[in-house]
Formats: structure tokens, sequence, C-alpha cells
């Protein structure tokens, strides 16, 4: 919808946002979640079950840097709070898959769930979700700074 006197906006153009495009790289995302799931089953075998999600929490927020900015690169966000739009829906889309896949595919029950963002506990879920909310807009800023 466009303002009295404005030109509306047009998918393709430099000022909207291509939200197919960031929902693709959403399931990029959840493939790298997938692939840093699968190394960790390699080296949670030698470091006790807080550690391994630890260092898992670490490995994805930096494996997800890299695909973000690529993205970001390719289909340009017209706007910070495009942005923050952007990684609200990916923090969102990443809970609710989270709790689905956990307690429907995985029979884990809502308190073990919930428990992975207790950080209070050593358990760093929900910084990996904090980080995943703000790549995009960190990815704009980043590409953008001199």
């Amino acid at each position: 919808m466009s303002r009295p006197g404005s030109e509306p906006i047009r998918p393709g153009r430099a000022d909207s946002l291509d939200w197919s495009a960031w929902a693709r790289a959403w399931l990029g995302l959840f493939a790298i979640a997938a692939a840093n799931g699968a190394l960790r089953q390699l080296y949670g075998q030698r470091l006790a079950e807080d550690r391994a999600h630890q260092v898992s929490s670490v490995v994805l927020l930096l494996a997800i840097i890299p695909w973000v900015r690529r993205t970001e690169r390719r289909f340009p966000l017209p706007s910070t709070s495009a942005a923050v739009r952007v990684g609200l829906a990916w923090a969102a889309a990443t809970v609710v898959v989270e709790f689905l896949l956990g307690r429907y595919l995985n029979k884990q029950d809502w308190a073990e769930l919930v428990g992975a963002y207790n950080v209070s506990k050593g358990r760093l879920w929900l910084l990996d979700v904090v980080g995943i909310a703000a790549a995009p807009a960190l990815a704009r800023r980043w590409d953008r700074s001199p």
C-alpha cells in the first residue's frame, strides 16, 4: 500500500523486503542447525552433556554468520526495521520448530524443552535464539559499515 503522492512498493525494488528469500534463508539456518546437531553427536561423546550443549550453541552462532551475511548481500534488507522483523520471524520460527520437533519427534517433555533456555544452569539455547533474531540486523549493519 502506498501513501498519496508516493510510488507503490513493488517486489524487486531496493526498498522492498523479499520475504520469500528470507524465509528460504531461514531453511538454510535450519540445515546449518541440523548439521551442528550431527556434529555435536561426534564431540558430545567426549564432553559432559552441559559442555557439549555450550559448545554446540557457540558453534551454531559462528556457523550462521557467513550464511546471513551472504543472504543480506544477495537480498539486501531495505531498512533496520525490516531486518528486525526478519530476525523476529526467524526466532519465532526457530522456537516453534524446536518445541514441535523436540516434543513430537524426540519425545521430550515440556519441562526439558523449556530447560534448554535456562541460562542460569549453563544452558545457552536462549542466546542462540537471540543471536538468530539479531543476525539479519547485524549483517545489514556490517555490510553497510564504511
